[in-house]
């Protein structure tokens, strides 16, 4: 082999792992994730001077979404509005460059063939490929983590403000970038930095309160308003754990195996296991071998903790702990890295990446289509509809949106649907909203309780029944 070709050779893993990605693009229809519209419209908000829903008639604060992503998305929105192609194709561009951004934190850490091995099992993971052209914080947030730990990393002591900023930037990105406070601070104060410490935590915490003062003077942060009766108690926090530890082992275990795998639980959660028990050993020899590493393990373990105990569980939440995890496996498998990795490829994209990039993706068109229809046919553009997925619905309807109000009673919860002019309502009763124990979700309780609400004669009309899309329409009377 040339010298040349010898140094090409490191390239070729993200350039054909980018080219995965594009094809990929758009692996989803926009509003199958409810927040990637709720993005775009923030951004649209925010390039306007605002920061509330834009397409609800009445005043909605964005407290739902981390300003981060619109933020990031303001070049697209002053230039295309409203235009959600423009959207996608930034978001699929971020995307194909995670490849490269892996490769560069991999470089030190991992030898040709594993590092490319590595490279193109993160990029043609049905994880990453999913959310090719997704307008979702997941890929930006791992392409600033990336950064971040290699600051963290290579002058810990050195550029504090950098890493407090960045820090910041993450948090301002997803929520969920709180779990990497344990990392900041064990780079500085595991060496006694106690100063440098202080002004990352400082700078971090102190450029939130911005957004936090903001939000609780509107109703509160949703997600923290929403998590904290969750884990107020063991009883609610245990079930939720062990319900998030099952979901993301079967998810991770069925994206090297057949789609039967995932058919078959057990044996989904067996490979999954067996996967993580080699991932944990990777890890405990990495962070004895070099404490270098330490600062990614310690983002990886928070970030862990964070997701078992959040009361929701998606998939792409483990895309953003992927590349630590597949990096901490190659390290446990040790001499048998490269063979491992090798067939855990080959099944990958045999059984699961092709469909992506195919163009056969499970959701490349919206459902409830023959409800939208009937919403367009029977009801007036400016007449609003409420639902718990509003913005996807009121996109499809081409109607103003608002979310189900909050009420103690039948009577009520139609006079503040009256009050906030609110036309009809979609009751869609096969509705996924990821929540770890559905059993003790306090917000898919009101849910089924507004569902009995609408039911009541004196207070509800119902209009249309779509039993093949598990739809009502009902209107207040």
């Amino acid at each position: 082999m040339s010298v040349r070709l010898q140094r090409l050779l490191p390239f070729a893993a993200p350039l054909l792992s980018s080219i995965l990605i594009l094809l990929a693009s758009p692996a989803q229809y926009p509003g199958r994730q409810q927040d990637d519209l709720l993005y775009i419209l923030a951004s649209l908000a925010l390039s306007h001077g605002r920061y509330h829903l834009p397409t609800s008639p009445a005043y909605i604060p964005l407290v739902m979404v981390n300003p981060g992503l619109p933020a990031l998305l303001l070049p697209v929105a002053w230039v295309f509005g409203i235009r959600i192609w423009a959207y996608q194709i930034a978001a699929t561009l971020m995307a194909a460059a995670l490849p490269w951004a892996y490769a560069a934190w991999l470089f030190r850490r991992a030898e040709e063939p594993a590092r490319s091995l590595l490279v193109l099992l993160l990029s043609s993971s049905p994880l990453v490929l999913s959310q090719s052209g997704c307008v979702m914080s997941e890929t930006p947030y791992l392409l600033f983590l990336f950064s971040w730990l290699l600051l963290l990393e290579k002058a810990p002591g050195e550029r504090p403000v950098r890493c407090g900023a960045g820090l910041l930037a993450l948090c301002e990105l997803r929520l969920a970038a709180l779990s990497l406070f344990p990392a900041a601070v064990a780079a500085q104060t595991g060496r006694r930095r106690w100063r440098q410490a202080a002004i990352i935590v400082g700078i971090a915490g102190g450029g939130l309160l911005p957004w936090l003062w903001w939000s609780h003077a509107h109703g509160g942060v949703q997600k923290i308003s929403e998590f904290l009766p969750a884990a107020g108690s063991a009883r609610r926090v245990i079930p939720e754990a062990y319900a998030n530890a099952l979901y993301y082992l079967q998810a991770w275990g069925q994206c090297y195996g057949p789609s039967a795998l995932a058919a078959h639980r057990w044996l989904a959660l067996g490979a999954g296991t067996l996967l993580a028990a080699v991932a944990a050993l990777g890890a405990s020899r990495l962070w004895r071998e070099n404490p270098a590493e330490r600062p990614a393990l310690w983002a990886l373990g928070g970030s862990t903790v964070l997701y078992l105990i959040w009361p929701w569980h998606y998939q792409r939440y483990l895309m953003t702990l992927l590349p630590w995890l597949l990096w901490s496996l190659a390290r446990g498998a040790g001499e048998l890295r490269v063979p491992l990795l090798s067939l855990l490829l080959a099944g990958q994209f045999s059984w699961n990446s092709l469909a992506w990039i195919s163009g056969r993706s499970p959701y490349s068109q919206p459902g409830l289509r023959e409800t939208y229809s009937w919403i367009r046919k029977h009801t007036q553009p400016w007449e609003a509809l409420s639902s718990p997925l509003y913005v996807r619905d009121g996109l499809y309807s081409r109607r103003p949106c608002l979310p189900l109000p909050d009420a103690s009673s039948a009577a009520s919860f139609s006079s503040l649907l009256k009050r906030i002019k609110a036309r009809i309502i979609l009751k869609e009763t096969r509705i996924d909203l990821g929540f770890s124990d559905p059993k003790s979700s306090l917000i898919l309780q009101r849910l089924s309780r507004d569902y009995d609400w609408l039911n009541d004669p004196g207070y509800f009309r119902r209009i249309y029944d779509n039993p093949r899309e598990n739809v009502a329409i009902y209107e207040p009377r």
